[in-house]
C-alpha cells in the first residue's frame, strides 16, 4: 500500500525546522525547535490529521477555536444549581485552573490544549496557593487529595467541552490521578459521642448542632443548618420518635441528593429538640440554628452558616482521635442505621442515590 503524501514541505530555518501544510486550501506554518527531520515528519503527520479533523468539524457546522475561558464559564453555569458546598468546592478548584490556563497559557482554544499542558498544570499546582492562603513555604506541596480534586474538576471541564463537541477527546483522561490513601472514618463509641456533647455544654446552638449531626446523620452545613422549625415533626412518642424533614428546593436551596426526604429521630434527639424548641422557637427566627445576638458579620436571628470552627474546638476539648472529622458524625450514625434498618431504607434516610 503506497504511503500517503501530505501536501506541504519541511525546510531548514536556522537551527530549527519549518513545517508547512495545506488543508482545504488554507496554508499553515509551524516552526519546530529541532533539526531532526524524523521528528518534523512525525509532527507534520500528526498535525495534518488534527487539521483535517478540525476542517471536518467546521464543515459539519461544529464550532472550533472555542477558548478555554468560555468553557469554564459554561461549566460554572451548568453546575450553579448544585448544592452550595459542591459549588464552593468547584470554585476552589477553578481558582488555580483559571489563572494557569487563561493567564499563563494565554487562554488557548480548548482544542489546542494537550496532555503535556495538563501534566505541566499538575506540576505547577503542587506548590501554588491562592493569595491569602500562602502561609506555608512556597516549596511546600499541597495535599494529594487537593491535587486529585483539582484534576477531577479540570477533567469535568474538558468533558463538557467534549460533550459540546468543541474537542474530539478529553486529554485529561490520559493523565493519571494522584494516588492517595483512602481515609477511614472514625466511628465514635457512645462514650465518645457523650464526651463531645458535654464539651458543647454552655453553647446551646453548638450543643444542639452536635446532637442533630450525631443522632440524625444529616450533612452538616447543607442540611442541618438549613432546618426550620416546621421541619420538625413530634407526632409520635414511640420509635421512631418523630421525623426531621430535609427539604430540597426551598428558597432556592438544593441538597446534595436533589430530593427531599424524612429522617427518623431517636429519643435523645427528640428530647433535645423539644427543649431547644421551648427555649428558642419563639425568638423570632424561622431557623432552628440562628444567631442569638448581633455580630460583625451577622444579625441576631440570622441563619448560622457554619459552626465548623466551634465544633472543631469541642472535638479537641472532648479529646477525640486526632484524625476525627466532623463528617464522621454522619458516618457514625449511618453505620447504626445500616445495622437497624434494611440497607435500602438506610440509604433513603441517608439521602444517597
Amino acid at each position: 500500500m503506497p504511503k500517503r503524501r501530505y501536501p506541504g514541505s519541511i525546510d531548514r530555518h536556522g537551527d530549527r525546522l519549518r513545517v508547512r501544510l495545506c488543508v482545504a486550501g488554507k496554508p499553515h506554518s509551524f516552526t519546530l525547535p529541532t533539526t531532526d527531520i524524523k521528528v518534523a515528519q512525525q509532527f507534520a503527520k500528526a498535525k495534518y490529521a488534527e487539521l483535517e479533523k478540525e476542517q471536518e468539524r467546521k464543515a459539519a457546522g461544529i464550532r472550533t477555536g472555542v477558548r478555554f475561558s468560555e468553557v469554564v464559564t459554561l461549566y460554572e453555569t451548568e453546575t450553579a444549581t448544585r448544592a452550595p458546598n459542591t459549588v464552593r468546592s468547584y470554585a476552589d478548584s477553578l481558582s488555580p485552573i483559571r489563572p494557569y490556563f487563561v493567564e499563563l497559557l494565554g487562554d488557548p482554544p480548548v482544542d489546542r490544549i494537550r496532555t503535556a499542558d495538563v501534566t505541566a498544570f499538575l506540576t505547577w499546582r503542587r506548590t501554588w496557593r491562592p493569595k491569602g492562603r500562602r502561609k506555608a513555604a512556597p516549596t511546600t506541596p499541597i495535599s494529594k487529595r487537593t491535587l486529585q480534586k483539582d484534576r477531577a474538576v479540570l477533567h469535568a471541564v474538558m468533558a463538557l467541552a467534549e460533550q459540546q463537541e468543541f474537542i474530539v477527546a478529553n486529554v485529561v483522561r490520559r493523565t493519571a490521578p494522584p494516588k492517595i490513601d483512602r481515609r477511614s472514618p472514625v466511628i465514635l463509641s457512645d462514650a465518645q459521642f457523650d464526651a463531645l456533647a458535654s464539651a458543647c455544654v454552655g453553647r446551646p446552638m453548638l450543643e444542639m448542632y452536635a446532637i442533630v449531626l450525631g443522632e440524625s446523620g444529616l450533612r452538616s452545613e447543607s442540611e442541618a443548618l438549613w432546618l426550620r422549625w416546621e421541619d420538625i415533626d413530634f407526632s409520635t412518642d414511640e420509635a421512631p420518635y418523630g421525623w426531621l424533614h430535609v427539604v430540597n428546593g426551598r428558597d432556592g436551596h438544593r441538597v446534595k441528593a436533589g430530593e427531599s426526604r424524612y429522617v427518623p429521630m431517636t429519643q435523645r434527639l427528640r428530647d433535645a429538640l423539644r427543649d431547644h424548641c421551648a427555649r428558642f422557637r419563639f425568638a423570632g427566627s424561622p431557623w432552628v440554628f440562628h444567631h442569638l445576638a448581633d455580630g460583625p458579620h451577622h444579625k441576631a436571628k440570622d441563619r448560622i452558616q457554619t459552626m465548623r470552627t466551634a465544633l472543631d474546638s469541642a472535638v479537641r476539648r472532648a479529646k477525640l482521635p486526632a484524625n476525627f472529622h466532623p463528617h464522621d458524625l454522619r458516618h457514625t450514625k449511618l453505620t447504626k442505621l445500616a445495622a437497624k434498618y434494611p440497607l435500602a431504607l438506610a440509604q433513603k434516610f441517608a439521602g444517597h442515590k
